[in-house]
């Protein structure tokens, strides 16, 4: 009886440690102390404060500052100063002897991220514009040169923006091999670490987010061909990988404790501690009915005159 006991005992604290998330965690939340005391002095004055949500956005850049008379593409990007989501931004662009045939708009813009709006249009004469932009509600203004590429005088200019052109060029060739190979790092660190979560290592520390957002604004930069702020993003993405990918590495095992044990395991004791119950529960039926019958036996009297006949059942053929 002492084993089952014993067993019983085993099955009670299993059942507790599975009802309790940590029930020898003694570690106290001050916000949530202070919380509940407040409440507790005054029960009557509750106040909730919803966040307020703010629409609002920028425009972050414009590019090119100069281009040649005719087909161009020009590069606006917006930035989502407000706590809401931004959907569809589209931006018109207005001027003397400008035509707008293309649009690409911003289909998601979460708050605090970048993209860009891509305007194709014609330019139908040379010198300096002032650009109208509208997107949404708001107006901006932007300066830009027009340079006919048959005057003379605007050999040399077109000369330099040949060569700068030709910078550029490479500048993205190089950042866009670099980004492809961040991106597949960027793959494996995110394996690593579902990897080290489901191995119960302590990961806290790891926040791929930020990683994230450089990663989707370096792409968006290329795409736009802004060698410039590809490479700012490029560089930003680049250290904040090497940043997570070291908390990650020193990330170490969760210490767990014997009553996290049981909690995990609670189902399975109880399941054996049930069985070896029903088990060591039958064997004491067994033994009690065999003590009961031994003593009826020993209390049956035969004395020696006695005779005790067997008497066998005849077969139906006799």
């Amino acid at each position: 009886m002492k084993h089952i006991l014993y067993l019983i005992a085993i099955v009670i604290v299993a059942a507790y440690a599975a009802a309790q998330d940590d029930p020898f965690n003694t570690s106290v939340d001050l916000n949530t102390s202070i919380v509940n005391n407040d409440t507790r002095e005054n029960t009557n004055a509750t106040v909730i404060i919803s966040p307020i949500q703010v629409t609002d956005f920028t425009l972050a850049s414009f590019s090119p500052r100069e281009v040649n008379m005719g087909d161009v593409q020009l590069n606006i990007q917006v930035q989502n100063t407000g706590t809401t989501e931004l959907r569809n931004v589209i931006a018109f662009v207005a001027a003397k002897d400008f035509s707008t045939y293309d649009i690409t708009p911003i289909d998601l813009l979460r708050p605090g991220e970048k993209s860009y709006v891509l305007v194709s249009g014609n330019f139908k004469r040379s010198g300096p514009l002032t650009l109208t932009i509208r997107i949404n509600d708001k107006t901006f203004l932007q300066n830009i040169v027009v340079l006919d590429p048959n005057a003379e005088e605007n050999a040399q200019k077109l000369k330099d923006i040949g060569e700068q052109e030709a910078k550029r060029r490479q500048l993205l060739d190089e950042v866009s091999a670099s980004f492809t190979e961040l991106q597949s790092n960027y793959t494996m660190l995110e394996k690593d670490l579902q990897a080290k979560k489901e191995g119960k290592y302590n990961v806290a520390e790891v926040n791929l987010a930020d990683l994230k957002t450089f990663l989707r604004n370096t792409q968006s930069s290329l795409v736009i061909g802004d060698a410039d702020q590809a490479k700012a993003s490029y560089t930003l993405a680049l250290s904040e990988y090497n940043d997570q990918k070291a908390r990650l590495d020193a990330a170490q095992p969760i210490k767990r404790s014997i009553m996290n044990v049981l909690q995990d395991n609670a189902l399975v004791i109880s399941t054996i501690a049930g069985a070896i119950i029903a088990i060591f529960t039958l064997f004491e039926v067994i033994k009690s009915k065999k003590d009961a019958l031994y003593k009826k036996i020993k209390e049956v009297k035969v004395d020696k005159d006695t005779k005790i006949v067997v008497k066998q059942k005849k077969s139906k053929k006799e």
